[in-house]
């Protein structure tokens, strides 16, 4: 960086994002870091940005109070924009109330075997009412039954007339995802980074507890997927793992999150 500068102003502007560092190897988790022990002097003005504009608050505060524990556990430090935290901090996000969906994430205990008709059904619903919504519709992406759940929801939908987008590799994924009505069917890895109108979680309970540095990358995973949603959010599952165990908690906690003034 030092020697893209500018010699006759000295300058650089950064936009820096460390809420990004979930997302990330376990080094880019790691605290304690400054601009001045990268021989970088940092001066003059600086703003915090800390609105979250995509989730409705329903759903942010469901994924804030999940993934908060972990950030905990992964000696992830997070503070409040008043506070005046340090560059290493996760900024906690404040929550729009204009964005309010009036909807709670609804978490669902079905048959594994009939999730694939319930998504099917679900969706059609959906499309029915709000004609130009975008679905997401996503799964685990390393479990070994997610290639034939995402094939069973592909064809479920295709029964139903439902036009979408299930790519089984990488070279078949549309770069346009803008387009309404918009459907598709795919890992919550992949999707990092898009938002849906609607999202649903397809086997929360496969998302399983590791006792390593895979622990805080599942529930990261998890809380990614969570986000992609904007007004409604429904995760579906078979089996009361602990940590469908830990979304309930999170959804009958008490709000923490702040509010725009």
């Amino acid at each position: 960086m030092l020697s893209v500068v500018n010699p006759q102003t000295n300058s650089l502007f950064f936009v820096y994002d460390n809420t990004q560092s979930v997302y990330g190897q376990a080094h880019r988790r790691k605290s304690n870091w400054s601009w001045a022990k990268l021989g970088i002097d940092v001066v003059g003005r600086a703003q915090i940005f800390d609105l979250n504009y995509r989730n409705s608050p329903e759903i942010l505060e469901l994924a804030w109070k999940f993934i908060q524990p972990a950030l905990e556990q992964a000696g992830m430090k997070f503070d409040r924009k008043e506070n005046s935290p340090s560059i290493d901090k996760i900024i906690e996000p404040k929550k729009q109330l204009s964005r309010s969906s009036g909807i709670v994430p609804a978490l669902v205990q079905i048959d594994r075997a009939a999730i694939p008709v319930e998504i099917a059904k679900q969706v059609n619903m959906a499309l029915e009412s709000y004609p130009k919504s975008s679905i997401g519709i996503l799964t685990h992406p390393a479990h070994e039954s997610t290639k034939a759940l995402k094939l069973a929801i592909s064809e479920e939908l295709y029964q139903l007339g439902i036009l979408h987008h299930a790519p089984t590799k990488s070279q078949e994924r549309l770069g346009n995802v803008v387009d309404r009505p918009f459907v598709i069917v795919d890992s919550w890895n992949a999707l990092k980074g898009l938002e849906f109108d609607a999202v649903i979680l397809a086997g929360v309970d496969l998302v399983v507890e590791q006792s390593d540095d895979r622990d805080f990358a599942e529930k990261a995973g998890l809380y990614t997927a969570m986000t992609r949603a904007k007004d409604h959010l429904v995760m579906l599952y078979e089996s009361k793992t602990s940590i469908v165990e830990q979304i309930e908690v999170a959804l009958n906690a008490p709000n923490q999150l702040l509010s725009e003034n």
